[in-house]
């Protein structure tokens, strides 16, 4: 009995914690700003002595190189130039849901468009909750624009101070779709 009260108490006082913030969010409508916070990760990298490898896979062949820390700020302007949903002018044109998962012990702040038509359709920011500060653990991007007769769609996953990985499927009228993959990584262990 003991046992349930210490599971049951901690989770209960989560979800009202988790009830006044979504209150106070949407009251105030602010979202969490994905994008700035991914660029203090690239200025961290830009500042590091990380070894930085890029990893390339494109048409069934994969190529893996080290870049210098001037190169990854290049290779992560697919994140850089997006526009950041959590200005006042662009966020009304998305809807935030939070979940948490409790098998995962994960938040889930969830930012979906309301029209098509906006080049992010999709943005997850996933976080582990921790009485000792919440961090964020990955932030989960689908987006996608049209340049001509040409569709790309990129699928980004940015693993918070370990690495980025960028699925982008090209798709030109009259041809095959592509896909090119690339994953740089950095502060990391020998995998």
């Amino acid at each position: 009995m003991n046992n349930f009260r210490l599971i049951t108490i901690p989770i209960c006082c989560l979800f009202i914690f988790n009830s006044c913030i979504q209150k106070d969010q949407t009251e105030s409508g602010k979202f969490f700003p994905a994008i700035s916070f991914i660029k203090s990760q690239v200025a961290h990298v830009d500042s590091s002595f990380y070894t930085i490898l890029k990893i390339v896979v494109m048409e069934g062949k994969t190529d893996t190189s080290f870049v210098s820390r001037e190169e990854f700020r290049d290779l992560a302007i697919d994140f850089l130039k997006l526009p950041d949903i959590s200005e006042k002018k662009i966020r009304k044109s998305y809807k935030e849901e939070k979940m948490f998962d409790q098998s995962l012990n994960r938040v889930v702040f969830t930012y979906t468009a309301l029209k098509e038509g906006l080049e992010i359709q999709k943005l997850d920011v996933v976080i582990i909750p921790d009485t000792g500060g919440d961090k964020v653990s990955n932030i989960i991007i689908s987006s996608s624009n049209t340049e001509q007769a040409t569709v790309i769609s990129k699928n980004l996953l940015w693993q918070v101070d370990k690495s980025f990985q960028v699925v982008k499927i090209i798709q030109e009228e009259n041809k095959p779709e592509k896909t090119i993959i690339t994953k740089v990584k950095w502060n990391h262990k020998e995998d």
